[in-house]
């Protein structure tokens, strides 16, 4: 079995997580609409470095799903989907960072409260739909594991999981009040599924790349 698409999917699954969290790490807690045009004027620097470390955590992200779909390549429909839905869904993430970098891009003076709140909501709707395609994937994930087992069983179940949490997510764009509110406690609990997945998958990839395998036998086995 070759071990340089596990290797590479390893690599590329912690890279991307990384640059994840430094782009959450920039958040700041967003005003109402007739302070929007001062908080960007005040964060305009910090804004543009989150969406860069989110447009470049996704773009690595398709690094990650190329490879995992030569690891997951002995289920063919179940891996081509997953490629496809998962090159969907983190192009829609980079693509949805262009509203907040147009927010960016204004002078003081053009950013009315309006056009601010336009570009936030659109922003979020951009980012909330991309949930989609990634509910798709890992449910793609979770099926292909189960078939192939050339990952643990229990990373399918909990690929299964983080489908599931992705679908909820994308209900917020159409209902983003109550349990749904976007920067509400269930989105907190439910964005991080994926990322855990993703850090899991890619430490078991990396280590079943490294250690010895002995002939006829799965490096995971």
């Amino acid at each position: 079995m070759r071990q340089s698409p596990r290797r590479v999917a390893g690599v590329s699954g912690l890279a991307a997580v990384v640059l994840g969290v430094a782009g959450a790490l920039c958040e700041r807690s967003w005003p109402g609409p007739e302070s929007l045009p001062g908080f960007v004027a005040e964060f305009r620097g910090l804004l543009v470095v989150q969406s860069l470390s989110f447009v470049f955590s996704a773009a690595v992200l398709l690094i990650f799903v190329s490879s995992l779909r030569e690891v997951l390549a002995d289920s063919t429909l179940p891996a081509t989907i997953m490629f496809g839905a998962g090159t969907v869904g983190y192009g829609a993430n980079i693509l949805g960072q262009a509203p907040q970098l147009a927010l960016t891009l204004l002078p003081g003076e053009v950013l009315y409260p309006q056009t601010a709140v336009l570009l936030d909501a659109l922003g979020f709707v951009m980012l909330t739909l991309a949930n989609a395609p990634i509910a798709l994937m890992f449910a793609a994930i979770g099926f292909a594991v189960r078939r192939t087992r050339v990952l643990p069983a229990w990373l399918g179940w909990f690929a299964a999981i983080a489908a599931a949490a992705a679908a909820v997510l994308v209900l917020s764009a159409f209902l983003p009040t109550g349990l749904l509110d976007p920067r509400g406690w269930v989105s907190y609990i439910l964005y991080p599924i994926s990322i855990v997945w993703i850090v899991t998958a890619s430490s078991t990839l990396l280590h079943s790349a490294v250690i010895p395998v002995e002939p006829g036998r799965s490096p995971l086995r």
